[in-house]
């Protein structure tokens, strides 16, 4: 399964359809630097006295409880569907 993972990823990230923004299971980008640079936005906003909303969700037990079977089934679907409209 670590093989179809790290070919799907490798897919998105050639494709650039990551975005920069994601954070924890991207290659370089912990969630350990996504606390660290939402405490400097966090920090910037507050020196310019702006309103900050901070607003925090965890989806792990969600992605934890998902059949990987019928993840890759999903997303191959996907991915052939958007050759087929796209060409």
């Amino acid at each position: 399964m670590w093989f179809a993972t790290n070919h799907i990823y490798d897919h998105l990230a050639k494709c650039n359809l990551l975005s920069k923004a994601l954070h924890g299971f991207a290659k370089r980008r912990s969630t350990c630097t996504n606390l660290l640079e939402s405490v400097s936005d966090w920090t910037l906003t507050e020196r310019g006295r702006k309103a900050v909303t901070i607003a925090y969700v965890d989806f792990s037990r969600a992605f934890d409880s998902v059949t990987h079977v019928k993840l890759l089934a999903v997303c191959t679907l996907t991915v052939f569907v958007g050759l087929f409209l796209h060409g």
